[in-house]
């Protein structure tokens, strides 16, 4: 009968001493921090994260993923030698031959999809173009850049005031894998 209650009396100071111990590793200065999970992401040759990686065509070749730019979130299309954007964005000018202030379309964000910002890739070192969200209106557009091109046009349409950002092709380097390995 003794030997009963002083093994109860261990057991009871193990559980206490366990349950102070767990307690103790949880206090409100320092809570619980769940595992990362495993997310995708589309490196460089180098090795270098470009972003995570949101959906992945591959029947096409090509991924879409989250570049950070400017403290926004915007989201590019990338192939494993180009980048392009993510919503089928041009950037425009207000002057002939690609020169001008530039402007992101406002009528190409994507069917009921306005992004913030507005943004479209273009130029030999696929420059991301940041539109202003609060710059939309009819402008006289004299060309327009795609890829490398400059064609030349007019028209009026709807358009932000943009600003180039990154140059994606200087900042990482092809061949880009979007395999999803983090």
């Amino acid at each position: 009968m003794a030997d009963q209650r002083k093994i109860r009396r261990i057991l009871a100071t193990a559980v206490l001493l366990g349950l102070a111990f767990w307690l103790g590793r949880y206090t409100k200065s320092d809570p619980p921090v769940p595992p990362e999970p495993d997310i995708p992401v589309a490196v460089d040759a180098d090795g270098k994260m470009i972003g995570p990686i949101a959906q992945v065509y591959a029947t096409m070749g090509q991924a879409q993923v989250i570049v950070r730019v400017e403290d926004r979130f915007v989201p590019v299309m990338l192939r494993p030698d180009s980048f392009s954007h993510a919503t089928g964005g041009q950037v425009y000018f207000t002057g002939e031959n690609c020169v001008g202030s530039p402007l992101v379309g406002a009528d190409n964000q994507g069917p009921g999809l306005t992004l913030d910002p507005p943004a479209a890739v273009a130029g030999a070192k696929q420059t991301l173009y940041l539109g202003d969200l609060q710059s939309k209106r009819l402008r006289v557009i004299r060309s327009l850049l795609r890829g490398d091109e400059c064609l030349v046009f007019e028209v009026e349409a709807y358009a932000y005031e943009a600003h180039p950002t990154l140059h994606l092709a200087e900042e990482y380097s092809p061949p880009y894998r979007f395999d999803g390995k983090p």
